[in-house]
C-alpha cells in the first residue's frame, strides 16, 4: 500500500505540473499583438514607463526596455501613454499619413503623457519616444 501511495503522489505531481505549465511563447515578452491599434517605440538608451490602457490614475504599467516596442515586447495591441520621471523630459513623435516621423510634443516630468489613438491617414497609431534627457536640457 505504501508503494501505491508513492505512485499516486508521483502521478498527482505530474498532473499538477501539466496543469500549471504554460507554453513559453504565451508567457514571453515577445508575444506579438493580435489586432494592433497603437504602439510606443522606445528609441532611447534606457527604459521608459509605458501604459497599456490609460485611465488617468497610474504612472505606468511596465518599463519598456531601450530600443523595444510595446506590441512586440509585451504583446500589447494598444499603448496609450508613457511616463517621464521628475527632473526629465522626452519627445513624442508619430508616423503621419506620408510615413514621416513628425514631432508631437515634449513631455516634462513628472508626468504620464497620454497619446492620441487616432492619426489621420494611418490604421495604427505609431508613436516613438525620443531624446529622454535631464530637465536642464529640455529648453
Amino acid at each position: 500500500m505504501r508503494f501505491l501511495g508513492g505512485l499516486a503522489a508521483l502521478a498527482l505531481s505530474l498532473t499538477a505540473a501539466t496543469v500549471v505549465s504554460v507554453p513559453a511563447a504565451s508567457a514571453s515578452p515577445s508575444a506579438a499583438a493580435q489586432r494592433l491599434i497603437s504602439y510606443i517605440s522606445n528609441e532611447n538608451n534606457l527604459g521608459i514607463g509605458v501604459v497599456n490602457d490609460y485611465d488617468g490614475f497610474e504612472d505606468y504599467d511596465a518599463v519598456l526596455p531601450a530600443r523595444q516596442r510595446t506590441d512586440s515586447y509585451f504583446g500589447w495591441e494598444i499603448a496609450e501613454a508613457f511616463y517621464v520621471g521628475p527632473g526629465h523630459c522626452a519627445d513624442a513623435y508619430y508616423l503621419n499619413a506620408n510615413w514621416d516621423w513628425t514631432f508631437y510634443a515634449t513631455a516634462h516630468g513628472p508626468t504620464t503623457f497620454a497619446l492620441p489613438q487616432f492619426i489621420a491617414g494611418q490604421d495604427v497609431a505609431r508613436w516613438a519616444i525620443r531624446d529622454h534627457r535631464p530637465a536642464y536640457a529640455c529648453g
